[in-house]
């Protein structure tokens, strides 16, 4: 009875595994996705992902998008890994529409829309808290803006103008004098 016996060599498989990434906001423009170990993988998924891992957030959907990498190394070996990165989208900064006002109206409050939180700005006629004082803005079209930030670091803006205006002209021409019988 012969005997014989060979090595077979088993070669692990090669190291696909993607780093943790996200969340990012819609707007936060293009992201590099990496793998764990460089080795010349090719990233998919989707539109929002090239095989390099620029990862677009405004292509990619609100909520969770899967991005796949798979890596073939010198012995032929493929592996393959997959993430799951969250869009989140831009808070909603719109303000309510005010005035316009009388350069005499006194103090008014402009109030964001949805998310009251933020701040506002402009100029010296409004401060962060949404107070307007027509005098010091005095008569004309004035931008403010509010300013948004969500809890999840998403931020937005929005702008409006206010108008303020002038006191109509009371002021009585002279008249006189004038003769008891006229």
């Amino acid at each position: 009875m012969f005997k014989d016996s060979t090595l077979i060599k088993v070669n692990p498989l090669p190291d696909s595994r993607i780093n943790s990434t996200g969340p990012f906001c819609v707007d936060a423009g293009i992201k590099t996705i990496t793998p764990t170990t460089s080795g010349g993988g090719i990233f998919y998924g989707g539109n929002y992902i090239d095989s390099t891992g620029k990862f677009n957030p405004a292509k990619a959907s609100i909520g969770l998008n899967k991005v796949f990498y798979t890596l073939k190394d010198a012995n032929q070996c493929r592996s393959k890994d997959s993430i799951l990165i969250r869009v989140n989208k831009l808070p909603d900064a719109s303000i309510n529409s005010a005035g316009p006002f009388c350069i005499d109206a006194g103090i008014q409050t402009i109030t964001a829309k949805v998310n009251t939180n933020g701040k506002f700005y402009g100029g010296a006629f409004i401060d962060s808290s949404g107070k307007f004082n027509p005098k010091i803005a005095s008569a004309g079209s004035h931008k403010i803006y509010y300013y948004f930030k969500d809890a999840n670091s998403c931020s937005s803006f929005d702008s409006t103008s206010i108008t303020v205006n002038p006191l109509p002209d009371a002021s009585i021409t002279a008249a006189g004098p004038f003769c008891i019988d006229a």
